[in-house]
């Protein structure tokens, strides 16, 4: 047994993770943070569509479907001379069964169902965009940059656009 904060014994069988920090994080917002704490925090409970772990031997890495259903499948796929399969269209299918989570009953009045589904990432994009988030727009795996920006992503940004011209769409029954 373990002793826990309150005096009380824990029970057998259940664990609690406990850390600490000597710096107190800024955000715990992963669109706008900026700094090691807020991510080290964060890397203990926000999910992503999918984890990337090493391979076996450690020569590189294997993608595994968290939130998503499945790997992302390409539409009208390319083989690059080193063999790497691209695309400037993916398909992610989202798992199904996934919950909104809040500590001790505090969901905003508003949440009437704690379903997440395709939409919710989509609407996350629009919003991250529209308030121009830190992460959507720049610091590396954003929306912008040339490596990986999305169709009018930029344009959105600028205001020249709407977002049903970005290239984020919820696709049904696929």
């Amino acid at each position: 047994t373990v002793l826990m904060e309150d005096g009380e014994l824990g029970n057998a069988g259940e664990y609690t993770y406990r850390t600490q920090s000597s710096t107190n994080p800024v955000t715990f917002n992963q669109w706008i943070y900026d700094t090691s704490t807020d991510s080290t925090y964060m890397g203990e409970y926000y999910g992503a569509l999918y984890d990337y772990v090493f391979n076996a031997d450690k020569t590189g890495y294997e993608v595994i479907p968290v939130m998503a259903d499945a790997q992302p499948e390409p539409q009208n796929p390319e083989i690059t001379d080193t063999g790497k399969e691209v695309a400037t269209i993916w398909n992610i299918s989202i798992r199904d069964g996934l919950e909104w989570s809040y500590f001790g009953g505090t969901a905003p009045a508003y949440v009437t169902d704690n379903v997440i589904d395709a939409n919710d990432f989509v609407d996350t994009y629009e919003i991250a965009l529209t308030e121009q988030w830190f992460r959507a727009i720049s610091g590396g795996g954003d929306f912008l940059t040339d490596t990986q920006a999305i169709v009018n992503a930029q344009e959105f940004v600028d205001g020249t656009v709407e977002w049903s011209e970005v290239g984020i769409t919820v696709v049904d029954n696929l």
